[in-house]
């Protein structure tokens, strides 16, 4: 490490052995739902894992931040996104999940599933690196049920419950209606009771209750142009959080398409941003100006890129 803010430059180092065991059993059976013919799945899942305890306040924490807490996370060894911090961990989850699927291609029209964590010990490495404890046997439960209901419609329910004190700390609910590519409705709704908002001049997150309702869409006007459009509106600060709206075009042959998308978001209490973004595809080409397509991909859930969509 350099010198930095009065310290002098160093060498730091940090090692955690890491020891987990994930076992896990699939049962299947054939069954017959809405008149529909269907192989259905029960998947219990075992996940032990071990960290003993380090203080990591001797090394600077870059970009490590403490994860959502969801289902898939309940299989991870670190509670920690990247390597700057490792929590300490001797836990056992236990979970189940059952998958609805085509008996003819395999693919999974649907899933659900219920998990929780059991905890052996109460050491608790915290985002600066010290060592606290933090009494508690068990983790909240988590669970969550995504799928297609129609092969239109698709739903996504998640909900993170926190059994000692009975009541949900956050959920999230939505629908889309898809019935092709280059065409999809989609509504929102998260709640959070205690989630990150935005941050501080100095440098920490300010963290309140969220409840957000969220509109996408893209749909096409004509035969070659699309509209897209997103709205994020903040119930508790009743206001908007992020508005998008914008155009794009592809060519009778398919040999170019344009896109040209607007945003205004916000970036702070009493701050936001806006941004323009104009691209030019040429097929089997590079693309000239700033792609929106990531943005609209993370806004609009079932985005199609409009010069990939092929009409019959």
């Amino acid at each position: 490490l350099n010198s930095f803010n009065g310290q002098s430059g160093r060498n730091v180092s940090r090692v955690l052995p890491i020891i987990n065991v994930d076992s896990g059993l699939t049962f299947e059976r054939r069954a017959r739902l809405f008149g529909g013919k269907y192989l259905q799945t029960l998947e219990p899942r075992l996940f032990y894992n071990y960290i003993p305890t380090k203080s990591q306040n001797d090394l600077p924490n870059f970009d490590s931040s403490e994860n959502s807490f969801t289902y898939s996370q309940l299989f991870r060894e670190n509670l920690y996104s990247g390597h700057d911090r490792i929590n300490s961990a001797n836990s056992l989850t236990l979970a189940t999940q059952s998958r609805i699927l085509n008996p003819n291609t395999g693919a999974e029209l649907f899933r659900a599933g219920i998990g929780q964590k059991f905890y052996f010990k109460n050491d608790n490495v915290l985002p600066d690196g010290s060592v606290s404890r933090y009494p508690r046997s068990q983790s909240d439960w988590v669970a969550f049920a995504h799928g297609n209901i129609t092969p239109s419609i698709r739903i996504d329910l998640d909900i993170h419950y926190n059994q000692n004190q009975s009541r949900a700390e956050s959920y999230a609910a939505g629908i889309a209606y898809n019935p092709e590519p280059g065409k999809v409705l989609s509504a929102r709704y998260k709640y959070g009771r205690n989630e990150r908002i935005y941050l501080q001049a100095n440098g920490d997150y300010f963290y309140d209750r969220l409840s957000q309702v969220d509109l996408a869409a893209q749909w096409p006007l004509s035969k070659n142009l699309y509209a897209v459009a997103r709205y994020n509106y903040e119930i508790e600060a009743k206001k908007p959080l992020e508005m998008l709206i914008g155009a794009e075009y592809k060519s009778n042959c398919g040999c170019w398409s344009a896109s040209l998308v607007g945003q205004r978001y916000v970036t702070g209490e009493n701050s936001h941003k806006n941004a323009v973004f104009f691209n030019l595809q040429l097929k089997d080409l590079s693309n000239i100006g700033n792609n929106p397509f990531e943005k609209l991909r993370l806004a609009i859930p079932g985005y199609s890129k409009t010069n990939e969509v092929v009409k019959q």
